[in-house]
């Protein structure tokens, strides 16, 4: 008998099912920028829902751009940082040269190092000087909101497997340095 559900990947397209209320809720949050926890036994569909919503609030309000971080294998402040930059800087650029362009105007005191594979499906990875990152993490963190200044647009983060920052060296300061302001203009 072959079962009707997904299990260990996200539910797309008609394998996504029901969930209007919780849809709906997500994208009040996602439009006015509250802070959300979603809290649930693992494998119920918190992924899934999350990622159905980002797609959902992005056709219907391009000026809001949702960032989806998994925190799954991220064991390190460097590591974390990383992730958060590369994703920002994807989601708001359309193409390379923008991303660059975005580098050169917001990143002053960490020089990253750019590679890319062009393509269909670009590819894009940065290299962060791991000590220059530890010294002037607000550089990153604050990357979201002064490109949703500059552009124009509401940035929202979603992080997925937030809990492993435990295995940070201090997760309880990367907590407090994180506390990520998004910009509304």
């Amino acid at each position: 008998m072959e079962l009707p559900f997904i299990f260990g990947k996200l539910a797309k397209g008609n394998m996504f099912t029901n969930r209007e209320k919780e849809i709906e809720q997500l994208l009040n949050n996602f439009r006015y920028g509250i802070n959300t926890v979603l809290i649930s036994p693992r494998r119920w569909g918190k992924s899934s829902l999350i990622a159905k919503a980002s797609e959902i609030i992005q056709q219907s309000a391009p000026d809001i751009r949702v960032i989806n971080i998994d925190l799954f294998n991220i064991r390190t402040d460097e590591e974390f940082y990383k992730e958060l930059a590369e994703k920002i800087l994807l989601s708001t650029s359309g193409v390379f040269a923008e991303i660059t362009q975005n580098v050169k105007q917001f990143f002053k005191k960490i020089i990253p190092k750019i590679s890319f594979s062009p393509g269909q499906d670009m590819e894009f990875s940065i290299s962060l000087d791991k000590e220059e990152v530890l010294k002037q993490p607000d550089e990153i963190l604050d990357l979201a909101e002064n490109i949703a200044k500059s552009k124009h647009i509401s940035i929202r983060i979603c992080i997925d497997e937030f809990q492993n920052i435990a295995y940070f060296d201090d997760p309880l300061a990367t907590q407090k340095k994180t506390q990520i302001t998004l910009a509304n203009p």
